[in-house]
C-alpha cells in the first residue's frame, strides 16, 4: 500500500463518527427505553425506574456487591433507596448509563451523597468541582462539614483552605458559630488547621 493511499483511508476514517462518542448515547437510549431491564430501583418517594443490573455492577461496587451472592436484592430484583430522592437518583442513573448529567450545579450536593454512597468516583469528583466553584464565606464551613461526611477529601482541603484564609470573616458566619457552640469534632479540625498557619 502507497503512502498516498495510505493517507487517503486515514482521512476518511477521521470523517466518520468516533464510535466511543455514540455509546454513551446508545447506553441513555437503552435507560430510557427500559428494554430488556432486569431489577427496579425505587427511590424515596416511590418513583420506579426499570435497570439493568450489569451496568449497575460494572459502574458501582456497591451495586455489584448488592447484586451478588443471593442478597436480597439480586433474588427480589428490586432495590429500594429509601435516602436519595426521585429526582437526584434519576441523575444518578443517567450518569452510570451516560456519563453525564443535566443539572449537577443544582444536585451537586445531593449526588455527591449519592456518589459516595455507590462508589461512583467520577461522579463524586465532579460534584466536588462544582461544589469548590462555589465556596465563599457563607458557605465554606458548611461545604467542609459536607465534604467530610462524604469523603470528599480534596474539597474537604479546598474548603478548609479557604476558612484559614478568610478567618476573621467566617467567623462571624452563622455556621462558624454553631460549630463553636457544638460538639462537633470538625472545629477542632478547623484549629488545628488554623494553628499551623501562623
Amino acid at each position: 500500500m502507497q503512502k498516498s493511499e495510505i493517507a487517503s483511508k486515514t482521512k476518511a476514517l477521521q470523517n466518520v463518527d468516533d464510535p466511543r462518542l455514540k455509546i454513551p448515547i446508545d447506553l441513555k437510549n437503552l435507560l430510557d427505553s427500559e428494554t430488556f431491564s432486569d431489577i427496579i430501583i425505587i427511590s424515596s418517594c416511590g418513583k420506579k425506574f426499570q435497570v439493568h443490573k450489569n451496568i449497575l455492577a460494572a459502574r458501582s461496587t456497591v451495586f455489584s456487591a448488592m447484586l451478588e451472592n443471593n442478597m436480597k436484592e439480586a433474588t427480589e430484583n428490586l432495590v429500594e433507596i429509601t435516602d436519595i430522592d426521585a429526582e437526584t437518583l434519576e441523575e444518578l442513573l443517567l450518569f452510570i448509563y451516560s456519563g453525564k448529567v443535566k443539572n449537577i450545579e443544582r444536585a451537586a450536593i445531593d449526588l455527591l451523597a449519592a456518589s459516595d454512597k455507590y462508589a461512583i468516583e467520577d461522579l463524586k469528583i465532579m460534584c466536588e468541582k462544582v461544589l469548590d466553584a462555589t465556596i465563599g464565606f457563607d458557605n465554606a464551613v458548611d461545604v467542609f462539614v459536607l465534604a467530610d461526611l462524604h469523603h470528599a477529601d480534596l474539597l474537604k482541603q479546598k474548603a478548609l483552605s479557604f476558612i484559614t484564609k478568610h478567618l476573621k470573616i467566617v467567623m462571624e458566619t452563622p455556621a462558624f458559630k454553631a460549630l463553636m457552640n457544638g460538639t462537633q469534632p470538625h472545629l477542632s479540625e478547623i484549629l488545628t488547621a488554623i494553628s499551623k498557619t501562623k
